[in-house]
């Protein structure tokens, strides 16, 4: 407390005295005092128990499945043919495919038809969804079945008696932390409010760090509830993903 006297010592004309009393109050914030609580622990502890928690909970299905597209009866459709005359290949053309080119009429469309128009070279392409034809990699049209499906369950009641035992030991190390703090201020750091010629009530500056170490606990506090919150109202559903 006696560092905010310093602030009457350093200027020369009153200009400078607000300028003078921002960075007294400054450095005292960054330096006040300090209770050096470690939150990595907790912050690992509870990172692992979401971890557990969405493993046991949650998982994702995922039932799609990507089928050759046939548009028109015993032909697929190229996506990307070579010419507007080369769009169609016959399913049983298609079936005959082998890493070697073969001599093959790709058609076109003509009035709800489809009629052959050029032969090309053709073979099997990178996948089954794809063919070469005249050394150009095309892609057939496809089609996507099924879906993918978030699928949540309600964890057995052993388990989420489990994880509240887990809750209650995590809300007493904040408790734990909170105690420390409180007797640190209010013991250690008593007398900060009696300095007879500083203001109290630039202590809450002194304590700034201390502020925010509570402010940290309480976050702590609130996430651990949330995480609570969180598994003890889940149900069985299932949640189609668009």
């Amino acid at each position: 407390m006696d560092c905010f006297l310093i602030k009457d010592c350093l200027w020369n004309e009153e200009a400078q005295i607000a300028i003078v009393r921002q960075i007294i109050n400054g450095a005292i914030e960054q330096h006040g005092y300090k209770l050096q609580i470690d939150f990595n622990n907790l912050k690992d502890d509870l990172d692992e128990f979401k971890e557990e928690i969405k493993e046991e909970t949650k998982f994702v299905k995922d039932t799609r499945v990507e089928k050759l597209m046939s548009p028109i009866d015993e032909y697929y459709e190229l996506i990307n043919p070579p010419s507007r005359n080369g769009k169609y290949i016959k399913k049983g053309d298609y079936e005959q495919l082998t890493a070697e080119k073969l001599s093959i009429y790709l058609g076109y469309d003509h009035y709800n038809s489809i009629r052959d128009h050029t032969i090309w070279q053709v073979k099997k392409g990178k996948d089954e969804f794809h063919i070469s034809v005249n050394d150009i990699e095309c892609k057939l049209k496809t089609i996507i079945t099924g879906d993918e499906r978030h699928i949540t369950k309600k964890p057995h009641i052993a388990v989420e008696e489990s994880w509240d035992k887990k809750v209650k030991q995590y809300l007493g190390i904040t408790a734990q932390q909170r105690d420390e703090l409180e007797q640190y201020r209010s013991k250690d750091l008593e007398y900060l409010r009696t300095n007879i010629f500083v203001n109290p009530v630039l202590a809450n500056i002194v304590e700034s760090h201390l502020t925010k170490t509570q402010e940290e606990i309480g976050k702590y506090e609130v996430e651990i509830r949330r995480i609570q919150k969180g598994y003890k109202e889940l149900k069985n559903e299932e949640i189609i993903i668009e």
